[in-house]
C-alpha cells in the first residue's frame, strides 16, 4: 500500500502543468489517496512516512496548481484531508465519493 500511495503522490505532484480539462485524473488520485490512507476505520496499513508524504502533497496543492485547477480539486482535497484525520464525513461528502466511485 505505501508502494500505491507514493506512485500516487508522485503523480499529483508531477502534474503541475495541468489544463483544467484534465483536472479529473487528480481528483481520481486525490480519491484513491483518501481511501488508502482512511482513518475512520481499524486497520488502515499505510506507514506514518506515507501518511507525512501524503499530508505534504496535499498541502502543496495550492502551490502546485492554478486557481482554476484547484477550485475543481478543492472538494477531493477537502475530503482527503478529513479521511487522513479519522474525521465523519458529511452526507454530501458521502455523496461525492458515490459519484466519483461510479464514474
Amino acid at each position: 500500500m505505501d508502494k500505491a500511495v507514493e506512485d500516487l503522490c508522485f503523480i499529483i505532484n508531477n502534474s503541475t502543468v495541468l489544463d483544467v480539462n484534465y483536472s479529473s485524473e487528480i481528483v481520481c488520485c486525490l480519491i484513491a489517496l483518501a481511501y488508502a490512507c482512511d482513518q475512520r476505520f481499524w486497520g488502515n496499513t499505510v506507514s506514518a512516512a506515507s501518511m507525512e508524504l501524503v499530508r505534504q502533497t496535499l498541502a502543496n496543492l495550492n502551490r502546485n496548481y492554478s486557481t482554476e485547477v484547484m477550485m475543481r480539486l478543492a472538494k477531493a482535497a477537502g475530503v482527503a484531508y478529513k479521511m487522513l484525520d479519522g474525521e465523519s464525513l458529511s452526507e454530501d461528502e458521502e455523496e461525492f465519493l458515490l459519484k466519483k466511485l461510479e464514474i
